[in-house]
């Protein structure tokens, strides 16, 4: 492959005036241009090595004592999900990790909740956090919570291993 050498800009064809249409063109793309995207709270599942978000513009959240949060529960986004058929459907919610972004307003900080086996993958954490907007300076470290177990993460290494053993034959 062949490099392409471009010769250097006069200084004359720098301060020369861009005709019209070009600059009519550059002020539409700078008109049509999206505000920096706002921060949201939200809930999200990660089925298969694959995150489903749902989020909400913390302007927008619900107070939950502390915090301000999503209003939409799991269970309604993972019906969304199936009936959608983005999931299956013989699959409940509480099998699914999953887990839940907060703001707290004393500490104006987010807050990653989220099943440990979703905390294990830092790049899905930062997929999570990058779907948010959440800015990384007023983001706390992603934690753990007792309410985002899946049912593997609820066994004690002692039934994981008498399960393993069941199938041993």
């Amino acid at each position: 492959m062949k490099s392409k050498l471009l010769k250097p800009v006069s200084a004359d064809e720098a301060t020369r005036p861009m005709p019209d249409h070009f600059a009519a063109i550059r002020d539409r793309i700078r008109t049509k241009r999206k505000p920096a995207a706002e921060p949201e709270v939200g809930i999200f599942f990660v089925y298969e090595g694959m995150p489903f978000i749902d989020g909400t513009p913390v302007n927008e959240a619900e107070p939950y004592g502390s915090f301000t949060g999503h209003a939409v529960g799991h269970p309604s986004f993972w019906h969304f999900l199936q009936r959608n058929g983005a999931v299956p459907s013989d699959v409940e919610y509480d099998e699914v990790p999953r887990g839940r972004v907060g703001f707290q307003t004393e500490e104006q900080k987010f807050y990653v909740f989220a099943d440990p086996c979703i905390l294990k993958d830092t790049q899905i954490i930062d997929r999570i956090e990058r779907e948010l907007n959440l800015p990384s300076a007023d983001t706390a470290p992603p934690k753990l919570d007792s309410h985002y177990r899946c049912p593997g993460c609820m066994k004690t290494e002692k039934q994981r291993r008498e399960e393993e053993a069941d199938w041993d034959f």
